[in-house]
């Protein structure tokens, strides 16, 4: 019968009159080969559980003629026997992928934008046989290594992807710059004929963005007046190691404010211009002590302790000194030209008690003012007199 992707038969073990029964021990060995090149081709023996019996998988990477020896090891040695040799025709749409029909795609762009030194860059292999059907859990397939701008590589990880016929690759790159990432089937998966075994699309160049260096980071707003009643903030840029602000965001930043009471909650905000802003609303006043991490790494210039002030309460705010003009008139009800009248103010709180300090100036021009300061909250009497007389109002 036609094989399968991937082909597979199952060696069932019977009893001396060929009767189906149990094991009793034995175990099965498999070899299988390329007919016209010899070469060896994995296969992976499993036994199941209910019926005993031996399925054998193998993964063909070239359509053709195949030989099969099976080697059955009973538990008695004296009784090993093999199996074979079997011909079967592997078909086309039966072969696993080969270089040149396997495709290489990448997240994005080939320059992988967002590939950052010291952070996993990621791109996607789908792997096709013969007739370009995609192959499923196709990982260990595949190898590869990216070589950094000095020379250096670093190991391509493989694994299957979510929907199975994908194979994602990452790898975490030490050095910015141009990368060149190469993918390749492993030499058990090439064609006799194809020694390289590469894959469409590589090698690839992918461009590896320097990442922020904590030690580089600047810090602005520490020698804000901060008060507490007032939100504040502060202000980290990020640079890479050479000192250069780095332009974006995506960093990790976290931030931590202790009052004298305790924690203080922070808001971290990524501007996505490469400065976060560290946003706090202290509610008492005393020492803050102000610390923050860039990607876990220590900021220089904090942990920063900052004093903060007693600010001002809206709510306990008063209105404490007050004044007035008396002006002084005629019968005609014209303002008299000259002072020396004699003015006499007096206020009392509605519990009795009488302020005290009351300030009269005669300016001279027929007005008169009177200043004041109330020493508690609460309802007033205002009594004013000119010459022993109560004035209108």
């Amino acid at each position: 019968p036609e094989a399968t992707v991937p082909p597979s038969f199952t060696v069932a073990l019977g009893d001396k009159n060929d009767d189906p029964g149990p094991n009793n021990g034995a175990e099965v060995h498999v070899d299988i080969k390329q007919a016209a090149t010899g070469k060896e081709v994995p296969a992976k023996v499993v036994q199941e559980e209910d019926s005993g019996d031996f399925k054998i998988e193998y993964v063909p990477v070239k359509a053709g003629p195949h030989v099969i020896e099976v080697k059955v090891q009973p538990k008695h040695p004296a009784e090993e026997h093999s199996l074979g040799p079997y011909h079967p025709e592997v078909t086309p749409s039966s072969a696993v992928p080969h270089a040149p029909v396997t495709t290489l795609s990448v997240h994005g762009d080939m320059t992988m934008k967002d590939s950052q030194v010291g952070r996993a860059a990621r791109f996607q292999v789908r792997p096709l046989n013969y007739a370009k059907e995609p192959v499923k859990d196709a990982a260990d397939f595949f190898e590869g290594n990216v070589k950094g701008p000095d020379g250096s590589s670093v190991p391509i990880i493989f694994s299957n992807g979510d929907d199975k016929d994908t194979v994602e690759g990452s790898f975490v790159p030490k050095s910015k710059g141009a990368h060149q990432v190469s993918v390749c089937l492993k030499p058990e998966f090439r064609d006799h004929d194809d020694e390289e075994g590469r894959v469409q699309g590589s090698p690839a160049q992918v461009v590896v963005l320097p990442t922020a260096d904590p030690t580089k980071t600047v810090v602005r707003g520490l020698d804000a007046i901060v008060t507490d009643t007032a939100p504040a903030h502060i202000t980290l840029e990020t640079r890479d190691e050479d000192g250069h602000p780095l332009g974006r965001g995506g960093d990790k930043v976290e931030a931590t404010i202790d009052g004298p009471s305790g924690h203080v909650p922070a808001d971290v905000t990524d501007n996505g211009d490469g400065t976060y802003d560290i946003k706090y609303a202290p509610s008492e006043h005393g020492k803050h002590v102000i610390n923050a991490t860039v990607n876990e790494g220590r900021v220089p210039g904090l942990p920063h302790a900052v004093t903060v002030e007693e600010g001002t309460d809206e709510e306990s705010s008063t209105a404490v000194d007050y004044t007035f003009t008396v002006r002084a008139k005629t019968k005609s009800g014209q303002s008299r030209p000259r002072g020396g009248d004699v003015l006499e103010v007096t206020i009392t709180h509605v519990n009795g008690n009488a302020v005290e300090g009351i300030e009269v100036t005669d300016k001279g021009d027929g007005s008169y003012l009177v200043a004041y300061s109330l020493p508690e909250p609460g309802k007033y009497q205002v009594k004013v007199t000119l010459n022993g007389k109560n004035i209108a109002g």
